[in-house]
Formats: structure tokens, C-alpha cells, sequence
């Protein structure tokens, strides 16, 4: 269980769901999954606290997208793991990311 280091965000902010993608160079792997927090996240994916990102250490994000409901965030993650595809990811997300930088808090 990894304890400690969790990003803080502004308390009057309206809480936010996002669909995030991520990459590992070393697996030459994407993931796709869905939050309330990309940076929390983040660090779980890379301090082997989810058991399919844990064999490696170097995820970036590549993509995200916001949504006011977790149903929404989730709805869209399912729609994109359901394309089963890498080419799918690459070529859908791969121009965006320069227009989705991680988020600003």
C-alpha cells in the first residue's frame, strides 16, 4: 500500500472526473483508465500500486479529458478499451496530446 505523497488541489474547486491515457516506454504499452485525480493516479500507476501498470515505472500521461461525473469518465474509458486497438489510441490521441497538457490545478 503506498502511503504519503499526494498531490494537493485547490479546496474550491469543483471535484472533476477525467478519462486518462498513459504510456510506458518500457512496455511499449498503453493504459487507459479513469480518476478524480490524474496526479494521484499517476503516481500509483508508477509505484507499482495497480497490478497491470506495476511492471514498469515510467508512465506518461498522454492524453486526458474532463468530465463533471464519474459515469461520464467511466462511460468513456469503456468506449475506448472496447476499440481494443493500439492503432486506435495512437492515431485518435497522439495529435491532441500537445493541446491536452496535464491539467492545470
Amino acid at each position: 500500500m503506498i502511503e504519503g505523497l499526494f498531490f494537493q488541489t485547490n479546496p474550491n474547486r469543483k471535484l472533476m472526473f477525467y478519462l486518462y491515457i498513459i504510456f510506458s516506454k518500457k512496455l511499449d504499452k498503453y493504459y487507459v483508465g479513469q480518476t478524480d485525480n490524474i496526479f494521484n493516479r499517476l503516481f500509483q500507476h508508477n509505484s507499482g500500486y495497480s497490478k497491470f501498470t506495476s511492471k514498469a515505472s515510467d508512465w506518461e500521461l498522454k492524453y486526458s479529458e474532463e468530465f463533471d461525473l464519474r459515469e461520464n469518465a467511466y462511460k468513456r474509458e469503456m468506449e475506448i478499451k472496447k476499440k481494443k486497438s493500439r492503432k486506435y489510441i495512437y492515431i485518435k490521441y497522439r495529435s491532441r496530446h500537445k493541446l491536452h497538457q496535464i491539467i492545470n490545478f
